[in-house]
């Protein structure tokens, strides 16, 4: 046959595709419908579609020439990797096509394919896994026929070029490829497996390859979608699943994908993976880049550093985002988990690692001067070092550290925690308090024994705010706090005084919690007695506005409501006393002094003074905290206490639906809230089903017997800083609503 003869008269369908249709093909739905719209258009000629390995580029075409194969007379699939290899497939379509003869050379073949694709008009070709521009760019359609090309490298895409960038599955459709590579049939997967295959898609980022790879080895090792969550978060668990051969992944890429990882990072530079490496550590979607520019002082090693992250963003491994002025780096938790297996858990890289990656978080936490509170304008520097805290606890859970790093990891967790706890993210600073006291315990006393009895204390006050079940262990706590600071001084005799002083207010706390008042006013009143020693208030601000807060609640539990409000009102000058005095500490003493307007009986006041918390706590930390709907709750109660019910009810109900959005309310408090609905309606006469219905749900609850349940019953099972009825609160309202 010519070589240079026309085809278009040609009219057998020819297919030089590499991979069959992958059977167990998912998603991908709206990228395949984007794809056939712009290739079926006079202008579109060709279309790259870029990402990095592993996202499914080569599975997403494949799927489109099979899917599309109607549209077209001709598709040729040409690997590109190397022109070599592409000039040999280019040779096989050329003989499949019969168009080059004879011909062995590749001039005359090549030749011979520019003639065919000039004088064709219906093909396609596909160009996979490009790494240089110049290898295809001969062949790319001028005014006929079209072109898919894949490559992983952005910087090759020409400008003005079509692009489709592949992202990660959503996590329903990362479920759905999960299930479809387990065999499972849809209408058999319960709600269950449905929600736990989520999870594990979230887990894997929804990253296509990982996904095949994990559904092949549950099938092989008969895992259940819980037992591969855990073996996921397990770092020491995760590299023996990367490495597991011969169970599947898709059929471009037979290789285990630790092993596509490796051959993909093979050519870094060091620079490029000592970044890497640190990622592993930090948080995969949002690691603020000053934490690499604050360690670099001079301006050739800021270069190095540019180049670094310029060529990781380009190869896709790295992506960077301006949000609110700041840059961040994020990169794919699968690629995370490659650079942990890669340092080798327990090695001395891994270590070194983990140890730069604990010292940056370190620098970059504000620091706060003794017994001060984290200042309102440092909170968005909290934020972002709260996401990298809660990383690294997940990292090094089971490690033993140098005890420096240790405790540098402590402090960490000290300032987070002590932040969390401002804000009523209650439920997100226990795990770091608790980790932080696991590694202080296990280290040498003589070294952990001032950030071990600080971390103490705080975890006390924590669960306290959870309402979570602690009164023996929070005395025991607190006693082994006061014994840590009494037998490990640190030689300053005033700090050791005012450092005991916090741990006794903090016994005070806890005895009020279990409402042994006279205990608690003793230890309160002692603290005061220190604290006066060294300093007057306007020197200790906040040491005296906590006490004079916890005794003031001491007060109101004794029903010495005239002696609560002036204590409460003490808290809050005293407050005022700071250079820029916290918004979240006067949160808490205007809440407080609701309650204690509420116990005296003003119920009016009580009710003006819970709504101005409302408008506060819901401006600063939004309308589901903890804070707004505790705030809310009470002016719900003041409202039925004046027998306002339908607002008091129109209030329930909205902490109740609020409360649903949120995990920072204490189900203790979700109780109270709805024992006080039913009482309202109750007392309204109306919706009396739905009222027995919500009596039985709070008491249940709490455990108690219906009968003889009073409101008491729900403010034991409360921390005293959520509110509690120090006057009986069954009593009939005021006055009926007009």
């Amino acid at each position: 046959m010519d070589a240079t003869r026309p085809l278009d008269h040609v009219s057998i369908k020819v297919e030089v595709l590499r991979y069959p249709r992958n059977p167990r093909f998912t998603g991908r739905n709206w990228e395949l419908l984007f794809l056939d719209l712009w290739l079926s258009t006079s202008e579109g000629r060709a279309c790259v579609v870029g990402g990095m390995p592993g996202i499914g580029k080569t599975q997403l075409v494949t799927e489109y020439a099979h899917r599309f194969s109607k549209s077209y007379d001709c598709m040729a699939w040409l690997p590109s990797s190397d022109k070599g290899i592409m000039m040999s497939a280019m040779k096989h379509v050329c003989q499949k096509l019969g168009i080059a003869g004879e011909a062995t050379d590749a001039e005359t073949y090549t030749q011979a394919f520019k003639s065919w694709m000039s004088n064709s008009k219906n093909w396609l070709l596909i160009f996979d896994d490009v790494v240089d521009w110049a290898t295809i760019e001969d062949f790319l359609p001028k005014t006929h026929g079209s072109s898919l090309v894949t490559t992983r490298d952005l910087r090759l895409i020409p400008s003005g070029t079509h692009n489709l960038q592949l992202d990660s599955l959503d996590p329903t459709s990362g479920a759905e490829m999960l299930s479809v590579y387990l065999g499972w049939q849809p209408e058999t997967i319960s709600e269950n497996d449905q929600a736990l295959s989520k999870a594990v898609s979230e887990e894997l980022g929804g990253f296509p390859m990982a996904l095949a790879h994990v559904g092949g080895y549950m099938k092989r090792h008969d895992l259940s979608l819980r037992d591969i969550t855990e073996r996921l978060r397990s770092t020491k668990s995760c590299d023996l699943i990367w490495r597991e051969k011969y169970i599947l992944s898709t059929s471009p890429h037979p290789l285990p994908l630790g092993e596509i990882w490796d051959s993909t990072l093979a050519d870094l530079r060091s620079e490029e993976r000592a970044i890497l490496e640190l990622l592993a550590f930090f948080n995969a979607d949002r690691a603020p880049q000053y934490f690499w520019n604050s360690r670099i002082e001079d301006e050739p090693q800021r270069a190095v550093l540019g180049r670094a992250l310029e060529e990781l963003q380009h190869r896709g491994l790295v992506h960077r985002k301006r949000i609110d002025g700041i840059m961040y780096l994020s990169i794919h938790r699968t690629l995370q988990n490659a650079m942990l297996s890669g340092l080798r858990y327990g090695s001395r890289l891994y270590y070194c690692t983990l140890e730069n990656a604990i010292a940056m978080v370190r620098s970059a936490c504000p620091r706060r001067e003794p017994f001060d509170v984290a200042d309102h304008d440092l909170w968005p520097k909290y934020d972002r070092v709260l996401t990298q805290a809660e990383s690294l606890r997940l990292r090094v859970a089971d490690d033993r550290l140098p005890h420096v790093v240790a405790l540098q990891l402590c402090d960490v967790y000290v300032e987070v925690g002590s932040y969390l706890h401002l804000q009523a993210a209650h439920s997100r600073a226990q795990p770091l308090l608790e980790a932080g006291i696991a590694m202080c315990e296990a280290m040498r006393e003589t070294l952990s024994a001032s950030v071990h009895a600080t971390l103490l204390l705080l975890s006390v006050e924590n669960k306290n705010a959870l309402a979570l079940p602690q009164r023996t262990s929070a005395i025991a706590a607190c006693n082994r706090a006061i014994t840590l600071r009494k037998e490990h001084p640190v030689k300053d005799a005033k700090m050791d005084d005012l450092l005991l002083a916090d741990a006794l207010r903090a016994r005070g706390r806890a005895s009020l919690e279990t409402s042994d008042f006279p205990n608690a006013g003793t230890q309160l009143l002692a603290s005061f007695d220190l604290m006066l020693k060294h300093c007057a208030s306007h020197e200790l601000p906040y040491g005296f506005t906590a006490a004079y807060e916890a005794l003031s609640l001491v007060r109101m539990s004794q029903q010495r409501q005239s002696e609560a409000l002036d204590l409460i009102d003490k808290a809050i000058v005293t407050a005022g006393l700071v250079q820029k005095p916290s918004a979240a500490v006067f949160l808490q003493l205007t809440f407080n002094r609701a309650v204690i307007l509420f116990n005296q009986g003003d119920f009016k006041e009580a009710w003006k003074v819970a709504k101005e918390t409302l408008r506060t706590a819901e401006a600063l930390f939004g309308a589901a905290s903890s804070s707004a709907l505790s705030a809310l709750f009470w002016t719900a109660h003041a409202a039925y206490r004046q027998g306002v019910f339908h607002e008091a009810e129109r209030n329930l109900r909205d902490v109740l639906r609020r409360s649903t959005e949120t995990q920072q309310w204490p189900p203790a408090c979700v109780a109270r809230a709805r024992y006080l609905l039913a009482k309202t309606l109750q007392a309204m006469g109306e919706e009396m089903d739905e009222a027995m219905q919500l009596k039985r749900e709070a008491v249940a609850a709490i455990g108690q017997q219906e009968d003889s349940v009073t409101m008491t019953d729900f403010d034991v099972r409360i921390s005293i800083y959520h509110g509690r009825s120090a006057i009986e609160a069954d009593e009939s309202p005021q006055s009926p609503e007009s």
